[in-house]
């Protein structure tokens, strides 16, 4: 870290011209720079923050990137379970299609065969009825 600077020579002329005797003036200036160094030692400059707000937005881009990586697995995921659904759920209606499509032709030769009889009957009795007259 870089350290603020502290003109001791200035302080100490700037003291003496307010009528500061020259051995205060010089010791006020020692100790007050003792002080700044001591105090100031970790205080932070503006590359200091530089680097910080940098090193922040770095680790927030590899964030977002991790996430962004884990985003798209979960969505490629779904997607698969998506498909996965509708591939069994097209399979199960297939199969439904065709025992219903079986059970149709079923009813209609049942149907069909039933009208035949009940034509027959009919066909039947009026022929009987009237070759009886």
């Amino acid at each position: 870290m870089s350290m603020a600077t502290f003109d001791t020579l200035k302080f100490a002329n700037a003291l003496k011209a307010a009528g500061v005797s020259d051995r205060q003036a010089e010791a006020e200036a020692v100790v007050l720079a003792e002080v700044f160094s001591i105090n100031f030692r970790e205080v932070a400059t503006k590359e200091d923050l530089k680097r910080a707000v940098a090193d922040v937005e770095t680790k927030l881009r590899e964030v977002e990137q991790r996430l962004n990586a884990k985003i798209d697995l979960l969505r490629s995921e779904v997607y698969a379970k998506i498909d996965q659904a509708k591939a069994e759920l097209n399979a199960k209606i297939d199969t439904n299609h065709t025992k219903l499509t079986g059970d149709m032709y079923l009813l209609r030769w049942m149907f069909g065969l039933l009208i035949s009889l009940v034509l027959a009957i009919f066909v039947r009795l009026f022929f009987f009825q009237k070759t009886n007259v």
